[in-house]
């Protein structure tokens, strides 16, 4: 399930993090599913515990997993999940419409585009415009 590039700047738990929080945003992981054991990934990703531990820690920290004592750690089905990932999709939606602006795009062509994409892709039935 997660790939970690040894190589990388990137430190590993930040990676484990990042995967995990990009299964949450492609749907592979939801509320509620059991993440392996702090041991199981340490060993499967050949990397030491504390190191798992790290990202799992911070996962609980942000809102995205629970830890339940003599269970495991589990994806949280609290609604701060789908803030964050909402945010986040914000984010990258800013960037994108500045760079669309940056090279010309007004903000009604822009808007235009989106309708068009999520009509197109069925996202949405009805839009006002």
């Amino acid at each position: 399930m997660f790939n970690i590039n040894y190589k990388s700047q990137h430190p590993i738990y930040e990676q484990i993090i990042d995967q995990t929080v990009l299964f949450l945003m492609e749907g592979v992981l939801q509320g509620g599913d059991k993440l392996p054991s702090v041991r199981e990934l340490a060993t499967s990703l050949g990397v030491n515990p504390n190191t798992v531990q790290k990202a799992y820690g911070e996962l609980e920290r942000r809102g995205y997993t629970e830890n339940i004592v003599g269970k495991g750690t589990f994806i949280s089905s609290s609604h701060q999940v789908e803030k964050d990932l909402a945010h986040q999709f914000k984010e990258s939606l800013k960037e994108i419409f500045y760079e669309m602006s940056r090279v010309g795009f007004n903000s009604d062509y822009i808007q235009q585009i989106v309708i068009s994409v999520l009509k197109e892709e069925e996202y949405v039935t009805d839009t006002k415009s």
